[in-house]
């Protein structure tokens, strides 16, 4: 489980890093959307490295710390989700970082 623990991890490191690269690609001015679109994937990036860590070298304050990061980050995708209603099942890269958040809160609460 290890292996799998640390290819989700980086994967929401590049998650994250594709995100905070849209953000300044597609947001030309500073805004509100651009800040949290850039926010958000700067939050990527900061979880998936901790979950990397945590697969690393598990130990209790670490799971813990994944658990939380994990559930609190896990909120952002599907607040989302829930204002894109049904459009939300078109957006993969939506439901696929959902995915790793969910899998990564898993894994660091079953051990």
């Amino acid at each position: 489980m290890s292996v799998v623990d640390k290819i989700l991890g980086w994967l929401l490191v590049v998650f994250g890093a594709v995100h905070t690269v849209e953000g300044i690609a597609h947001h030309h001015t500073f805004s509100a959307n651009g800040a949290w679109f850039f926010g958000t994937g700067v939050a990527l990036v900061a979880a998936g490295f901790l979950n990397v860590a945590r697969a690393r070298k598990p130990d209790v304050f670490m799971r813990v710390a994944c658990v939380i990061t994990n559930a609190m980050l896990v909120l952002i995708p599907l607040a989302l989700m829930f204002t894109m209603g049904r459009g939300a099942l078109h957006s993969w890269h939506l439901l696929a970082i959902t995915g790793v958040i969910v899998l990564e809160l898993i894994i660091a609460a079953g051990r």
